[in-house]
């Protein structure tokens, strides 16, 4: 069950991540109303996803798909677009945007971030992008390209480089 291992995901005295996790209470909601969005069912899902603006400052579009193990780290201006794709075992600080962009007046898509990835506080990947394998998005970094696996990518314009093993 994928929030079994979010749960286990996130680091601390379990009782606190029940009680005070934000991330965690965000991730409940989303695959709440992702469940309920899947089996068609009306308005629940979208009246869900504000709630979890309204109560953590973390907006996770009920359409997007998140594997479990994701650990949103403090949370608050997150933003998930309703088409990015979310690996397992990501990491996300906050201030992230995972989100379209627009070229020409036209929408171009959403990212796909693959499985353990960390994404840094402030870091924003736009557009449909896609981000390989255990990369690292470094804090500030403005992602509008493609990242292969094993990279540190950052900065804006963002440098990639490869990961030593």
């Amino acid at each position: 069950m994928e929030l079994l291992q979010d749960f286990r995901a996130v680091h601390g005295r379990r009782w606190q991540v029940l009680l005070a996790n934000r991330g965690f209470h965000a991730l409940i909601i989303y695959r709440l109303s992702h469940f309920l969005w899947k089996r068609h069912v009306p308005i629940l899902p979208m009246i869900f996803s504000r709630l979890i603006q309204f109560i953590d400052g973390i907006d996770i579009d009920y359409q997007a798909e998140i594997a479990g193990g994701c650990w949103i780290i403090h949370g608050y201006g997150v933003v998930i677009g309703r088409g990015t794709i979310i690996g397992p075992n990501a990491i996300i600080f906050h201030g992230v945007t995972l989100g379209r962009s627009f070229t020409e007046r036209k929408e171009d898509g959403y990212p796909t971030i693959g499985q353990h990835v960390f994404i840094g506080a402030g870091a924003k990947v736009l557009g449909k992008v896609k981000i390989g394998d255990f990369v690292t998005i470094g804090a500030n970094t403005v992602v509008t390209g493609d990242v292969p696996s094993h990279h540190l990518v950052y900065g804006n314009p963002c440098i990639k480089k490869q990961k030593d093993h």
